[in-house]
């Protein structure tokens, strides 16, 4: 801040955890100050505070800046206070998967009802194996003649009909659903001897099915750092998906279970009433108010945009202000600069556009004047909402822009919770902290999503592109996790990249994945050519003066590198400063002997949301001097009086 160059940037472009403190700063802007003056972006009326007089290379704020202390006091935002503890978030993980269960697992075990009624489930002889293995059976020995048959043909029918290529088309489309529905007959018609089975070895088949879902449940929590790290290993891609298999058969199994211990005159209706009763109660359950999002978008907005009252008082409690503060609303008139691009990412893995299903999403957009993508177009912000419903606020958008744990969604795209698999599982127990939105194309007058659509056809991957009514919005980091997509699409200048991406070895894998992404969309080149400047010299080892005495690391010679971005048909290429958590020599002793004690700081894994204050307070520090090193060396007094053409506020 003494550097006074947050006056003249022009946007604030976040993307998942960093929209946690980005929003904060935005809200601040938009209010009044404890002492009855706007806050604003000079260093006197910088809301989080101004550095110590008399040092720049000294503590980042004052001691007596209460809005920073209250954040740096709830680091552990998931956990507030004695009322919302690990057991109200545990509860609410339970109401989540509880409901979710109640109701798909009351509509699967009334169809298994239904379908045992016609004794579909009863061996066709004593010989035959019931009908739906049989017909399974049937179906993939027909598939395998008929291909048969074709083949020897195909020369004849080509002469005759001259459709080969598209009967070759439509029957190679048809292979796949055929083995879908030869796959689903197989598992079907498996239960009953699985079923007599298990229970001829055990005190039940209920008992052996919760015992086989609870080890396998337990095997996917262990093993969930494979998953959430992108692990290349044959283990980490093979678990999951095995893991999620075992649970969905296991599933199926108890809801046979249901079907054999429910054999009765009345239990036909009793089942077409179930399925009934379930279907109608899950279409009245607003799927974005029944999944954890919720609690996590209220425990971030009461530690981020606390009430003033709060911050005062340095003690939590509900942040009723800014619980209703519209995106609309952010960047006014007297604080337009920076103006916020919150960067989510729109899940289209159903796309029949090949970059977008490839991708996985599209960059979505939400901003103060319009919200959207390049897939879903684009709408005024004021007018994107919900049927009767109010627009979308700060906290939820910031709380959308951070929603790394989500099926069919992975970071850049990738990870192990893009398998269809594991995203089936995610979706029937309803683990997700995405949010569905409606869709800009429609102009959001729609009804949000219930239980029932489009969580069922997400469950059987038929609703996630972009034509539907509604879309799904999750983490900006799915799509791209350093947030300069969006700022390359505008041409800016000049970029000042964080990233703060857990990279333990420095491979700058959301760095490739901006670079390859503004490449291949905008035709933009970012590349690190200064041989004194470039990414190698953000690696521990690299600096020019050895490490103290008595430490037990090695250090960078800097946070930083810098790039040239070059557009197409610009003149002179603009600058990408790009910023990376590593460990330099003239960090603080707190700082130092916080990676003496933590040897994984400062790239611990994100998995870690409960921050305590020496934790925060060594990742604070450690930015500021980061930061004071990138602007003492190339850049304070030229980004400080760099001239501007006006922002185009999109």
């Amino acid at each position: 801040m003494a550097a006074n160059i947050l006056p003249k940037v022009d946007y604030l472009s976040t993307v998942s955890g960093g929209g946690y403190i980005g929003s904060s700063l935005t809200w601040f802007l938009s209010l009044a100050s404890q002492a009855g003056s706007r806050y604003g972006t000079t260093p006197d009326t910088f809301p989080f505070g101004r550095p110590s007089l008399g040092a720049r290379l000294s503590q980042a704020s004052a001691s007596n800046n209460q809005l920073l202390d209250f954040i740096r006091q709830h680091g552990s935002y998931l956990f507030p206070s004695s009322g919302l503890s690990a057991l109200s978030a545990l509860g609410v993980m339970l109401r989540a998967i509880g409901v979710s269960l109640l109701i798909y697992f009351s509509m699967l075990s009334g169809v298994a009802v239904l379908l045992d009624e016609f004794r579909l489930f009863d061996p066709l002889t004593d010989n035959l194996p019931p009908l739906p293995a049989v017909f399974g059976f049937a179906l993939f020995a027909f598939f395998l003649l008929s291909w048969t048959l074709y083949s020897v043909l195909s020369r004849a029918i080509a002469r005759v009909a001259k459709v080969d290529y598209r009967v070759r088309t439509a029957t190679q489309r048809w292979s796949g659903t055929t083995l879908g529905v030869v796959i689903a007959s197989l598992i079907a018609g498996s239960l009953p001897p699985v079923y007599d089975f298990m229970s001829g070895i055990g005190p039940g088949v209920a008992a052996a099915s919760s015992t086989t879902i609870g080890s396998v449940l337990a095997a996917v929590a262990s093993l969930s750092r494979f998953a959430t790290s992108g692990g290349k290993g044959v283990l980490s891609k093979l678990v999951a998906p095995a893991a999620a298999v075992l649970v969905l058969y296991g599933i199926a199994l108890g809801a046979f279970w249901v079907a054999m211990q429910s054999r009765g005159e009345e239990r036909f209706t009793i089942a077409l009433v179930v399925v009934l009763g379930a279907t109608v109660l899950g279409a009245l359950i607003n799927v974005n108010f029944l999944t954890p999002h919720r609690m996590y978008r209220d425990r971030l907005m009461e530690a981020f945009m606390p009430n003033l009252t709060s911050v005062r008082s340095g003690e939590w409690a509900p942040a009723t202000e800014a619980d209703a503060a519209p995106v609309a609303d952010m960047c006014p008139s007297y604080n337009r600069r920076p103006y916020h691009l919150i960067n989510t990412n729109v899940v289209l893995v159903t796309s029949r556009n090949a970059k977008f299903r490839g991708r996985g999403g599209d960059s979505f957009l939400i901003s103060p004047l319009f919200c959207g993508s390049d897939a879903t177009g684009w709408v005024r912000t004021k007018d994107w909402k919900q049927r009767g419903g109010r627009g979308m606020t700060l906290p939820t958008a910031m709380a959308i822009s951070g929603a790394a744990a989500n099926p069919n969604a992975g970071v850049s795209g990738a990870g192990m919770t893009r398998n269809r698999l594991v995203s089936a599982l995610m979706t029937l127990l309803n683990i997700r902290l995405g949010y569905w939105a409606p869709n800009p194309r429609y102009d959001g007058k729609i009804r949000l999503p219930n239980l029932v659509y489009p969580a069922l056809r997400v469950f059987a991957g038929l609703a996630m592109d972009e034509k539907r009514h509604v879309v799904e919005l999750t983490d900006g980091g799915h799509f791209e996790n350093l947030g300069i997509y969006e700022l390359i699409r505008r041409r800016v200048g000049v970029i000042i990249a964080c990233d703060g991406g857990c990279d333990p070895n420095l491979d700058f894998a959301d760095l490739a994945n901006a670079t390859e992404r503004v490449r291949v969309d905008f035709g933009v080149k970012i590349i690190f050519d200064d041989p004194k400047l470039d990414l190698r010299w953000l690696r521990v080892g690299t600096a020019a003066s050895a490490a103290p005495a008595g430490q037990p690391f090695q250090f960078a010679e800097r946070g930083f590198a810098i790039g040239r971005i070059h557009y197409p048909g610009a003149q002179t290429p603009g600058t990408l400063i790009y910023l990376k958590p590593t460990m330099i020599g003239n960090a603080s002793t707190d700082v130092l002997a916080f990676k003496a004690q933590n040897g994984e700081f400062p790239h611990e894994t994100t998995a870690d949301q409960f921050f305590n204050e020496p934790q925060l307070e060594a990742y604070r520090e450690l930015g500021y001097y980061l930061g004071w090193q990138m602007l003492e060396a190339n850049g304070a007094a030229a980004l400080a009086g760099a001239s501007h053409p006006p922002p185009p506020w999109v």
